[in-house]
């Protein structure tokens, strides 16, 4: 029943079973999905399903109608998906302006309003492409929003690198993949809350604040790391979970967690940040704010001198030497500076002060 109530059930399986180019875009999604997961060369012959897809859409140009259908639509997004999955951002790159083209003949976003699962997959999908290209999403992320005013004094000053760290990983490891929707809807919610500017103060929907954080923490928890990876890969992946859910707890204002709750999360989180994970320099900084993440969350607790601890020894490593190198690099990831900069300055105060413990010793 649940399966039944998912929005990729009632709306995207109907395109593939009825619509011929979707249908092969959704194969050579598939196989690219294949090809990725368990590091195979794919036959050829899949790539002629894309090839199929991109013919029979190109047909349909002559037809403003079939050219802008909801299934046209979703199969070139589908097509954009696969190519971003496997790394092929030129060909990327084309499809979203096939999508763009397509929805502004539409009537722009505002004309799938009765398509909502439609009109998210595109902003998803539009996000990824400008976090990776470092410019701006074709299709607006803000329309009329407003937020309770307590919380207008913490959401200003954006942060354009926000997340960029975040989509590189994922574009490079495909075990990400299976979190990207959830990636994109964060994005989507940190630009809302960082750009939105009134007449004087910052608002936002306080619904759409509290559905996005709902949602998102939801299926945080829910979605655990795929099967058929090494052990590396799974660790960066519940790296990358567990880091955006304690950031996505930090900024929901929701009611505070049990202690054994804490407990159980500090526990799974140190169990991603041992040292199973590779130390490239992308890995080691994702660890770096996962820890700051997890430092902030344990004030006041035992746990946060672990994280502290493991928080000195890779700022050793990295050579990170004062606070502004610090702020560089964890608003590379999920950042907002009013609301977390004090917390995590706080927390730079407890690496410092350890260091030099330890140094004297």
């Amino acid at each position: 029943m649940g399966f039944k109530s998912d929005p990729i059930y009632k709306t995207w399986y109907p395109f593939v079973l009825t619509d011929e180019a979707m249908t092969h875009a959704m194969i050579f999604f598939l196989a690219t999905v294949l090809d990725q997961s368990y590091h195979k060369v794919v036959s050829t012959d899949w790539r002629t399903h894309a090839d199929q897809a991109t013919r029979l859409i190109s047909e349909r140009l002559s037809s403003e109608k079939l050219a802008t259908a909801d299934a046209s639509i979703a199969a070139v997004i589908v097509l954009a998906t696969a190519e971003f999955i496997a790394g092929n951002l030129d060909a990327f790159d084309v499809h979203m302006d096939g999508v763009a083209r397509m929805v502004e003949l539409r009537g722009g976003l505002t004309a799938l309003e009765s398509y909502p699962f439609l009109k998210r997959k595109i902003r998803q999908v539009d996000v990824t492409r400008a976090v990776l290209r470092v410019s701006q999403p074709r299709f607006p992320l803000v329309e009329s929003r407003r937020l309770r005013p307590p919380l207008n004094t913490f959401y200003s000053d954006p942060e354009p690198t926000c997340g960029q760290g975040i989509f590189q990983l994922t574009q490079q490891h495909s075990i990400l993949c299976n979190l990207i929707e959830v990636f994109g809807d964060m994005y989507e919610l940190i630009t809302a809350i960082t750009s939105s500017q009134g007449e004087g103060n910052p608002h936002i929907d306080p619904i759409f604040f509290l559905d996005s954080t709902s949602s998102i923490l939801h299926r945080l928890t829910t979605s655990f790391a795929p099967i058929g990876y090494g052990k590396d890969y799974v660790h960066l992946y519940e790296c990358c979970r567990l880091g955006t859910l304690l950031f996505t707890r930090g900024i929901s204002e929701q009611s505070v967690w049990p202690p054994q709750t804490r407990i159980a999360l500090f526990d799974h989180v140190k169990e991603s940040l041992r040292p199973h994970i590779k130390e490239e320099c992308a890995w080691m900084n994702l660890k770096l704010w996962t820890l700051f993440m997890a430092g902030v969350t344990a004030t006041g607790l035992p746990q946060r001198t672990w994280f502290t601890a493991q928080a000195a020894n890779i700022t050793l490593k990295l050579d990170i030497r004062n606070w502004e190198d610090i702020r560089v690099l964890l608003k590379q990831f999920w950042w907002l500076p009013k609301l977390q900069e004090w917390l995590c300055k706080d927390f730079w105060e407890d690496i410092v002060n350890l260091r030099e413990v330890l140094s004297a010793l």
